[in-house]
């Protein structure tokens, strides 16, 4: 056998060149993480900064997690309302790193912040920092960031997510674009069964320890009447607290959520001595796999809760 043809079976008996490496992709949260991991099925994992029963009103991120950012192909967060400690990080990413801010995905139903006494301490507007590339005369954004909690902006998320990996792994699109098709199947479900089980339990109004379940409440025709606090993670004024309890008899409130991630105590201080009931709902899914099982877990989670508090006798 001559030498070429030596070297041609050698190379044909090594088979087709490996593929290049996936995305490495960081996610700050876990329910968008869960929607990252759907869409990626197949092809690998992507890291979560915010972890456990962290919450990213007091999160710091630590040298390991800017080390993560900084080896990252893509960086996805909500918004720099949300994720105020991803700020300073993003700026000092290398240039070759992507940057997904979510709350700026096409398809998005997004809801304004609610303001007024019921909702927060006093009238003075809360407005976001600009979206990242934005010039300084650019009007500020008031957008409540928590988006996840509809399925149909879920749907959305995962639509802005396939098509940065595509773009970034254009060698696995086609894998990106049949787990897309596929979580959306699953979202339609989801969002069926969700509907379903709150059907009996849309009238009952409720107090949640801060505003965090609008797009839920909005999707599901729940009747939420006001949150303690503006900020979960400070111990609300007495004043504050005398409000949240006048709001609670107005409007004859069943129950007062408190989150994991805050002190059950901010809860309980209006709830206390009053007919309403403590339930706590878990917009992050503290205790959850990280998984792409987390997001229907999560809702159902959510669902869950509200149903077994407000719907108790």
């Amino acid at each position: 056998m001559s030498r070429f043809c030596l070297l041609l079976a050698m190379i044909l008996a090594a088979g087709p060149a490996q593929a290049a490496d996936p995305p490495r992709v960081v996610v700050t949260l876990k329910p968008i993480q869960a929607l990252a991991a759907a869409v990626m099925a197949g092809v690998g994992r992507p890291e979560l900064l915010v972890r456990g029963a962290a919450s990213p009103a007091s999160f710091t991120l630590r040298p390991a997690d800017v080390r993560m950012m900084n080896t990252a192909t893509i960086v996805v967060f909500v918004s720099e309302t949300l994720e105020t400690f991803v700020v300073r990080a993003l700026e000092n990413l290398p240039p070759d790193a992507r940057v997904v801010e979510l709350i700026a995905a096409d398809g998005l139903r997004l809801l304004p912040q609610r303001l007024g006494p019921h909702w927060v301490e006093d009238d003075a507007p809360r407005t976001s920092p600009r979206p990242l590339g934005t010039d300084p005369g650019a009007e500020d954004i008031d957008s409540d960031p928590y988006i996840w909690l509809d399925p149909d902006n879920a749907r959305a998320i995962a639509s802005a997510l396939a098509d940065e990996l595509s773009d970034a792994d254009p060698g696995r699109a086609a894998i990106y674009a049949r787990n897309l098709q596929a979580l959306g199947q699953r979202l339609t479900q989801l969002d069926q069964e969700i509907a379903k089980a709150l059907s009996g339990v849309k009238a009952a109004p409720f107090l949640v320890l801060h505003d965090s379940l609008q797009y839920f409440e909005r999707r599901y025709g729940l009747a939420a009447a006001g949150a303690i606090t503006r900020r979960p993670d400070v111990r609300p004024s007495p004043r504050r607290v005398s409000q949240a309890r006048a709001r609670l008899a107005e409007a004859k409130a069943v129950c007062v959520f408190s989150e994991p991630q805050f002190p059950q105590a901010h809860a309980k201080l209006v709830s206390d001595g009053t007919p309403a009931k403590p339930g706590q709902i878990d917009v992050l899914g503290a205790t959850l796999p990280e998984t792409a099982e987390a997001y229907p877990l999560l809702l159902r989670a959510i669902a869950d809760g509200l149903k077994a508090c407000l719907g108790a006798k």
